[in-house]
């Protein structure tokens, strides 16, 4: 796994938008997280991170602050790829992001690694059930998408 890894980040590299979004099929998410580890790549709990943040912001100008947000939270990793864990905050209504849409739009400086929450079926990103308010679903990432 390690070397497959390997492998993708840098050819994620030659693109305008440098991310990965990790789909843990075979592997629990202490393996990718051991697996990430081993390569020497810091990892971002998005949802603390953004949520010790946001508790200072007024709820209304929240969503305005959540990109400059997990910006910082990435900037204090002085490393040039990142992996974030943990992002089921951003699909929170109060925050009104298109979560994919910000993990693009600040994949531009740093390579970014996502562990992925949801489920993927051939090739659509999909997070919660169509009945819950934070259903999500994606079908325009496939390359960016690594079962492992």
């Amino acid at each position: 796994m390690l070397k497959s890894l390997e492998k993708e980040i840098q050819l994620i590299k030659r693109h305008r938008y440098q991310f990965l979004l990790l789909i843990p099929r075979n592997v629990n998410s202490t393996k990718l997280c051991d697996a990430v580890s081993q390569l020497g790549i810091p990892m971002v709990n998005v949802s603390l991170a953004l949520a010790r943040q946001m508790k200072q912001i007024p709820a209304g100008r929240r969503p305005r602050r959540v990109k400059d947000e997990l910006m910082n939270a990435m900037d204090c990793q002085k490393q040039e790829t990142v992996f974030l864990r943990r992002i089921h905050y951003l699909f929170d209504e109060e925050l009104k992001q298109d979560p994919l849409g910000l993990i693009q739009a600040i994949s531009g400086n740093k390579t970014i690694l996502v562990e992925w929450p949801g489920e993927v079926d051939h090739g659509v990103l999909r997070y919660g059930t169509p009945d819950h308010p934070e259903y999500y679903e994606r079908d325009d990432y496939q390359a960016h998408i690594i079962e492992l």
